[in-house]
Order: C-alpha cells, then sequence, then structure tokens
C-alpha cells in the first residue's frame, strides 16, 4: 500500500514578483519485513498548488506550473 506525507510547503514566487504556496509530497511504499516488522521506502516526491494542479520540478528552484505553463520561482525573480 503507499501512502503520501506532505514533506513541505513553502512561498514560492511568480514572474509578476506574487507569492502562491506550493506543497511538496513524498510517496512511500510499505515494505514487510519480517526481521524488524513493518517499513516503508520512500517513493517519488511531487509537488502541488492549493488547488490541486500539479507542478513539474525544473530544478531545485524552479517549478512549472503543468495547466497553465507558468514558473514558479524559489527566489524572487529581478525586474
Amino acid at each position: 500500500m503507499t501512502r503520501t506525507e506532505l514533506l513541505e510547503s513553502t512561498f514560492f514566487y511568480r514572474a509578476n514578483g506574487t507569492t502562491t504556496r506550493v506543497y511538496i509530497y513524498q510517496d512511500y511504499d510499505d515494505a514487510p519485513d519480517h526481521d524488524t516488522g513493518p517499513s516503508s521506502i520512500p517513493g517519488n516526491k511531487h509537488c502541488r498548488l492549493g488547488n490541486g494542479t500539479s507542478l513539474k520540478r525544473v530544478d531545485d528552484n524552479t517549478f512549472k506550473n503543468i495547466a497553465t505553463g507558468e514558473l514558479l520561482f524559489r527566489i524572487k525573480p529581478k525586474k
């Protein structure tokens, strides 16, 4: 069975300087271990906006909105 946990919730900047909250999740797959009991194996990480829109990781500081193509930045863009 797979479970998902919230790893991080942080603000990212849009190109116009406004902010939006980005949620970063981690999937875990259950892996029974007969010696030590149940354990979990980390799976995929995925990112979403508050409204559920999926984001694609471009690099550590940039995400792309899958629906609109808009880029979101961890560091405020220079004008």
